[in-house]
């Protein structure tokens, strides 16, 4: 097998090595899935409200298709759905070689057919590896290292691939699936940005990014704006995901990175907007890990007290958003609270509110 990856497709090229019949297998994991001649296509739900939609071609059309049951394979159904909704494709024996190439879209089956064709055309892993060597070759290439070794270098530059890693664009032909509202949005000529674990990210992959891709950054910042509005609460998220924001780990740092990316001289978000989201997402959002429910009494106990109280040895809880696996956190959420504030009081003084600032 060999595979290659584009953005919002891939291709691969099988090999079968045996003289048995071949077959391929789709699995939706949760979803539903159809054939038709050499082509499949479906979705995966990948949350209750989320879809991953896919589109596939493979090189040779099968002699039989159908779905995969309990009870075996039956070649009279093209359509099934449910967990673990499977195709079955059947190419019978003498088949060495199978080309497999798909599109994925978070907008429709359509669409992923659309991102298939746009990126991909013809069944070549050379050609799409490629490219995407290209493209890596782009974004590593944004920093050169001189001297050391080749493993210190190597090191570096894996680490600066690893900060590719996340958020990824959604946008898809000027239109992209936002889970925070779970519509289909026009992006507006500008890319949405989502799967960005910024508490995780915002001590230096943001920083960075910063420095070396701004206009991505501006991007980023202004993806988390329109997360906001989607709410519905215009809280800032803390931990955006494909599926939506998941409110994980502690504290609100997006705050961070938006005082970082303005003090290095970035424009393209409106700072007014943020500094509103960052302040009612650390205001009126709880500060208890993993939640995402409205400010309570530990809130106004950290107001007033400026920590958030500890447990005593053998207390149990009684506050009921917190989670009994990830508990208070009182001394991360007292320390992350306190330097977001720090920040929201920057980003007052630049838009010249210096009672605010103060507070």
């Amino acid at each position: 097998m060999d595979y290659a990856p584009s953005h919002q497709s891939a291709v691969y090229s099988l090999s079968f090595g045996k003289d048995a019949p071949a077959y391929l297998v789709f699995n939706s994991r949760a979803g539903e899935l159809s054939v038709d001649g050499n082509s499949v296509s479906g979705y995966q739900f990948i949350d209750r409200k989320t879809k991953v939609y896919l589109y596939a071609e493979i090189s040779e059309k099968p002699l039989k298709s159908g779905v995969l049951l309990e009870s075996g394979v039956s070649y009279s159904e093209t359509k099934v759905n449910g967990k673990n909704a499977a195709i079955v494709m059947s190419f019978g024996e003498g088949i060495k070689e199978l080309g497999v190439r798909y599109g994925v879209s978070f907008i429709s089956e359509e669409q992923a057919k659309k991102n298939l064709h746009r990126e991909i055309a013809a069944y070549d892993v050379d050609v799409v590896a490629k490219s995407a060597r290209n493209a890596w070759n782009g974004a590593l290439g944004k920093i050169k290292v001189t001297g050391g070794t080749d493993d210190s270098k190597a090191v570096f530059y894996t680490s600066l691939y690893r900060c590719y890693e996340r958020p990824i664009c959604l946008s898809e032909d000027g239109r992209y699936y936002s889970a925070f509202d779970g519509k289909v949005h026009d992006d507006g000529g500008r890319p949405f940005y989502t799967d960005d674990w910024i508490w995780d990210t915002y001590r230096a992959t943001h920083p960075l990014r910063a420095m070396i891709d701004s206009d991505r950054e501006n991007d980023i910042i202004n993806s988390y704006l329109l997360m906001a509005e989607q709410m519905g609460d215009n809280w800032m998220p803390t931990f955006p995901e494909v599926t939506g924001d998941t409110r994980r780990m502690n504290s609100n740092h997006a705050v961070a990175t938006v005082i970082d990316a303005y003090r290095k001289g970035l424009r393209g978000f409106e700072l007014e907007k943020a500094y509103i989201a960052c302040k009612k997402g650390i205001e009126e959002k709880t500060l208890i890990p993993w939640s995402a429910a409205p400010a309570g009494w530990l809130d106004d106990f950290y107001k007033e007290n400026g920590y958030i109280p500890a447990l005593r040895p053998g207390e149990k809880e009684t506050v009921p958003n917190v989670s009994i696996w990830e508990k208070r956190q009182p001394i991360a959420v007292t320390l992350g609270t306190s330097y977001d504030e720090w920040c929201l009081s920057q980003i007052a003084q630049e838009l010249g509110r210096s009672d605010e600032a103060k507070y």
